[in-house]
This record gives C-alpha cells, sequence and structure tokens, in this order.
C-alpha cells in the first residue's frame, strides 16, 4: 500500500507604505509518503467481517518554513532585510500492524445485490528513524546614499543529525460508512465516506540560529534587522474526510 501527501502554503503582502511591492512573503510545504508491505488475514465474527494485517512500513518525511521581509526608512535611504528557514527531515522503516473491520447495515436483492454498512481502519507503527533538522537565517540593511554607501549583514546556519535511529509511533483512524453493489460473480462496486485521522510521532532533534544587522551614523537616521529560526520535533497531526470509489475481487 502506497500513500503519498503533499501540501504547500504560501502567503505575502505589505505593511507599510508606499504598497508598490510585496514587503512579506512566508510559505511552508510537507511532503510525506509511507510503503506498506503486509500480509492479511480476513475472518468473521458476531456478525463482523473482520481484517488483520502484519507486515513492514517504510516512510519518508520533509518539511519546510520559511519567511523574508524588506522594508525601507528615511526617505528610502535605507533598505533592511530579514530571511529565515527551517527544515526538518526523517527516514525510517520498522513494523506495523493493521485491523479492520465492516458492518452490514441493510442489504437487498431486488435486480441485484446492494447494501449499505460501517467500517474503521485502524493501524499502529514503530519504526526506527535517522533526522535531521537545520536552520538558516539572515539579516541586511543597506545605505543607498551615494555619498556614502555601506552594507550591514549576519548570516548564521544550525544543523542536527541524530547519530542513533530513533523509534517512533505512526497511528492512523479511519471510520466511515460505505454503500456497495454486486459487479458479476465475485466483485463488489464500493462507495465510501469516512473520517480519518493520521498521527505521525517527529524526532526531538532542535536547532536554532538567529542573525542581527544595523546601520547608524548616531545623527541623521538608523535602521536595524533581525531574522530568527528555531526548528524543533513537532509531532505532526492530520485529520479529515476522506472519499472512496472502487471495486474489491
Amino acid at each position: 500500500i502506497y500513500w503519498d501527501y503533499g501540501s504547500r502554503g504560501y502567503e505575502s503582502g505589505s505593511w507599510k507604505p508606499p504598497y508598490l511591492f510585496e514587503q512579506y512573503t512566508r510559505g511552508q510545504s510537507v511532503d510525506l509518503s509511507t510503503l506498506d508491505l503486509e500480509i492479511t488475514q480476513k475472518f468473521y465474527i458476531a456478525g463482523v467481517d473482520w481484517g488483520t494485517a502484519i507486515g513492514l512500513r517504510k516512510m519518508d518525511y520533509v518539511g519546510h518554513s520559511s519567511a523574508f521581509s524588506l522594508a525601507t526608512y528615511h526617505d528610502q535611504q535605507v533598505e533592511v532585510s530579514s530571511s529565515a528557514l527551517a527544515k526538518n527531515r526523517l527516514e525510517g522503516i520498522g513494523p506495523t500492524f493493521a485491523i479492520r473491520g465492516r458492518k452490514s447495515i441493510s442489504r437487498f436483492c431486488d435486480q441485484g445485490t446492494y447494501g449499505t454498512g460501517l467500517f474503521w481502519d485502524t493501524r499502529l507503527s514503530w519504526l526506527w528513524s535517522d533526522s535531521s533538522s537545520s536552520a538558516i537565517t539572515e539579516a541586511s540593511a543597506v545605505s543607498t546614499t551615494y555619498d556614502n554607501p555601506t552594507v550591514s549583514r549576519s548570516l548564521d546556519y544550525a544543523y542536527t543529525i541524530s547519530d542513533d535511529p530513533e523509534l517512533q509511533m505512526h497511528a492512523g483512524l479511519q471510520l466511515g460508512v460505505e454503500c456497495w453493489r454486486s459487479v458479476g460473480c465475485r466483485s463488489r462496486l464500493i462507495a465510501r465516506a469516512a473520517f480519518e485521522y493520521q498521527y505521525f510521532e517527529q524526532s526531538d532533534d532542535y536547532s536554532m540560529a538567529n542573525s542581527y544587522a544595523y546601520l547608524t551614523d548616531s545623527v541623521n537616521f538608523g535602521a536595524a534587522a533581525s531574522a530568527l529560526a528555531e526548528n524543533s520535533g513537532k509531532d505532526l497531526n492530520m485529520f479529515g474526510f476522506t472519499l472512496l470509489v472502487g471495486i474489491n475481487y
């Protein structure tokens, strides 16, 4: 079973006049994929169709967060900018176990067999993972005066990597309703709607970078810029609704 998730978010705008260009941007992204190789077993108990699965899961995760700002002061004679970037990466492999169930609510046989029911799917995994985190910041202040152009700039970088694999837990739950209709002798056309929750534990790696730059002549003008990127392992929680249409054989 291959599962892939990708998310992108971006925002930009201006906070002070003149509003001639975008003065800040920020964004984030998540790329997550899992691959499960498993052995399944089905059985029937107390009017419920049960299924179990045990196997091996491989996971890859990359998360990014970034921010950038730009501003001018003193009749645009001084320009300041700052940027920050944080990145997490996780690769893991380990055992996975799942329990599934399906309970029929109604069944009809008028011009073909069809019906409705409830279903649920739970999964638990433990992965030995290699992880890393990084943080990059930059701050600059520039004087654009013709008689005395000046630049102040700071660039900082921090990187953390785990020496030994960490054991981390992943969990998933699906709960919903389904409608089905027989197709041929052995197949079913199924439509499902469900609530889904996914939990992915992250590493404890921590990295932080901080940059600061300023310009002043102590009389006419002064300006400063700072940037901070703090990167700590935050567990990933996702929930939502899923729709599925397919054929079982």
